[in-house]
């Protein structure tokens, strides 16, 4: 008989090779992730830095966004964005002391970075051609020479020879009186709702319109308008627009808009600022035109306020609202704006003449146009001119009886009127400066002549009669004020600033040494063999004399910067001569000889130059240079920097990365 036996399981079969696996594995794992783990970092670490980099480029990005608006006038706000790739960017504002920190902070994976940029408020003004001249227009005879451009709202005419080595260019001139006008009461003093009207502080009012009608058809040449700027606005659009049921359409009539500059703009007070236009716009009579001050964003910190009346205007009605969507009444209703609109008068012309005074070309080559090649004369009449480039015009050519070296390029339109480098807003702001800068010291009572025979003095202030200089050298630290007079007399030297002279300035010596702006309230006189110039301590900064009265600038006197590149004294005055009675038939400006780093400006009246006198660049109404006078142009008078005064743009002081 078999037997059976069973076959017992042996659970613990296969533990060892379970073990080994489970080793196997574990080690394996560990090798795995030993090699991964630093891979995964390495990936981490790049993806990090990718992300890092993104995230700086962002931020980089929008702070040069950031100061190029600022720069070009526009306005930027605490909290603005920017979005490049779906990723934002914001910016943060921080305004000390008027200069203005710009924080841009983005996030890019994960990664944040901070860029930093601090501007400051720079103080400015363009010129940017050797010689510019108002509706009076230029005039230049005896061989003079100007190497450099010429623009001017009038005619050019030259004779004997005379040369401008850069271009011509003549626009035509306004009406010498205002076709629609708006202004009265003037000045403005002190603003209520019915005085005054601010624009670009909300988005309800963030730009303002003045609707009107011509009483004759003709061309538009320029606006002005009764303006202050509060903070940092950006530059004013300024658009003519068609009407649309008794508000201002969307449809823009000019191709290229007018601008009013923000520096031009007074903060301290309502003021007169021009507005020009690129393109030329003939209006016509029994139409309703909209002209609109235009920001493109508004600021509740950076705005401006316009002069205005109550039913003052008849043809017309203010607005305020925003281009290309809704318009609202004023608050109170029925307020017009102040302003004053001039059509096209006499047409612009390069003439070369011989006459000092009209257009009456007998042959060609009176006056010489370009250099080296190049040289445009633009006008619409160029005759009497031997041009090197191209002559630019409607009228003119060869022969009887315009006798030009070549016939007129008629592929432009007529140019355009442009405003003055420096408006009167900005000479008060500077005028403002001085006598906010001259505080505390001492008061002399009566007038001065000092037998100190050259002191400093840090506490002598005011002086309440007329100062005559001693024999020394006198220097005043903390500026000085004078009720009269101020003569510097031979042998002496005076060194001062700010300086406010009430009276008249007569320098007559070794000279004047400028530390701070000078405002004479009454007539310049520098005589022969005097000096004015700026304080070595200016660097390579432009320095100010305003005149409210004529300026005489006597043969070989000398009128000069610091000594830096750069560096330039500035002569203004807001005298008329010789239009009023007063002026006896002088000039607003009379240089005869001598030479300097100087600009000199007049825009209300007329500069007499002769004599073989050299300076760097002039502006007036109306401009008359003989006798072998010469302006010698740099490019950097596009961009000069004062030390105080109105705005004139932004310079970027710091740029760094912050935590």
């Amino acid at each position: 008989m078999s037997s059976y036996r069973p076959l017992l399981k042996n659970h613990q079969a296969g533990q060892a090779i379970l073990i080994a696996v489970i080793f196997f594995l574990a080690i394996s794992l560990t090798i795995v992730l030993g090699v991964a783990t630093p891979i995964l970092q390495s990936v981490k670490i790049g993806n990090d830095l990718i992300h890092s980099k993104a995230s700086y480029f962002l931020a980089e990005g929008a702070l040069e966004d950031a100061v190029y608006r600022v720069k070009a006038g526009d306005t930027v706000n605490n909290g603005d964005t920017i979005t490049v790739d779906g990723y934002t960017t914001t910016i943060s504002v921080t305004s000390i002391q008027g200069n203005q920190i710009f924080e841009a902070s983005s996030n890019y994976g994960g990664i944040y970075r901070n860029m930093q940029a601090a501007v400051s408020a720079g103080s400015g003004a363009s010129f940017s051609y050797g010689l510019q001249a108002g509706a009076g227009g230029f005039y230049i005879s005896g061989g003079s020479t100007i190497n450099g451009s010429v623009y001017s709202n009038g005619p050019i005419i030259g004779n004997g020879g005379s040369k401008i080595t850069g271009a011509a260019i003549s626009a035509n001139s306004a009406s010498l009186s205002s076709d629609q006008s708006n202004n009265v009461p003037t000045p403005i003093t002190s603003c209520n709702s019915s005085t005054c009207l601010t624009f670009g502080n909300s988005s309800a009012s963030q730009n303002i319109a003045q609707s009107f009608q011509v009483s004759t058809d003709g061309p538009l040449h320029d606006i002005q308008f009764y303006l202050q700027k509060n903070g940092s606005p950006s530059n004013i659009t300024v658009k003519i627009v068609a009407d649309n049921n008794g508000s201002p359409s969307s449809k823009d009539l000019l191709s290229t808009d007018g601008t009013i500059t923000a520096s031009a703009v007074s903060s301290s007070g309502l003021d007169w600022v021009d507005a020009t236009f690129p393109q030329s716009l003939t209006l016509y009579t029994g139409t309703t035109y909209w002209v609109i001050l235009y920001l493109s964003k508004a600021s509740s910190q950076n705005y401006y306020t316009t002069g205005v009346n109550s039913g003052g205007y008849a043809n017309g009605i203010a607005k305020v609202g925003k281009f290309g969507s809704s318009w609202s009444n004023t608050s109170p209703t029925g307020l017009d704006m102040y302003f004053n609109l001039y059509l096209g008068g006499v047409y612009g012309v390069v003439c070369g003449s011989n006459s000092s005074t009209s257009c009456n070309s007998t042959y060609a080559g009176e006056l010489a146009v370009g250099s080296g090649g190049v040289g445009d004369a633009w006008a619409h009449q160029v005759s009497g001119t031997n041009v090197v480039g191209t002559a630019y015009c409607q009228v003119g050519g060869t022969g009887s009886p315009y006798y030009d070296n070549q016939t007129c390029n008629m592929s432009r339109s007529d140019p355009p009127a442009i405003a003055m480098p420096v408006s009167d807003g900005n000479i008060q702001d500077w005028e403002n400066q001085v006598t906010s800068s001259i505080t505390g010291g001492w008061t002399y009572t009566g007038s001065l002549t000092p037998n100190w025979q050259g002191t400093t003095t840090s506490s002598l202030t005011h002086i309440t009669g007329d100062f005559n200089s001693g024999s020394g050298n006198d220097t005043f630290t903390r500026g000085l004020e004078i009720d009269g007079n101020m003569t510097i007399n031979s042998g002496s030297q005076v060194t001062a600033g700010p300086l406010l002279v009430k009276g008249n300035l007569t320098v007559g010596s070794t000279g004047l040494i400028l530390t701070g702006t000078l405002w004479v309230q009454g007539t310049i006189t520098v005589s022969s063999g005097a000096k004015i110039a700026l304080a070595s301590s200016y660097g390579s900064n432009s320095g100010i004399i305003i005149s409210n009265g004529p300026m005489n600038l006597a043969g070989g006197g000398s009128l000069a910067g610091s000594g830096q590149t750069g560096s330039y004294l500035l002569l203004a005055t807001t005298s008329d001569c010789p239009i009023s009675a007063s002026c006896n038939g002088a000039s607003a400006v009379s240089i005869s000889g001598g030479a300097g780093a100087v600009i000199l400006y007049a825009p209300h009246g007329q500069i007499s130059m002769s004599g073989g006198t050299s300076v760097n660049a002039m502006a007036a109404d109306y401009i008359n240079i003989s006798g072998g006078s010469t302006i010698n142009y740099n490019s950097g008078l596009v961009n000069m920097h004062f030390t105080n005064g109105p705005t004139g743009g932004w310079n970027v002081s710091g740029w760094q990365e912050v935590q």
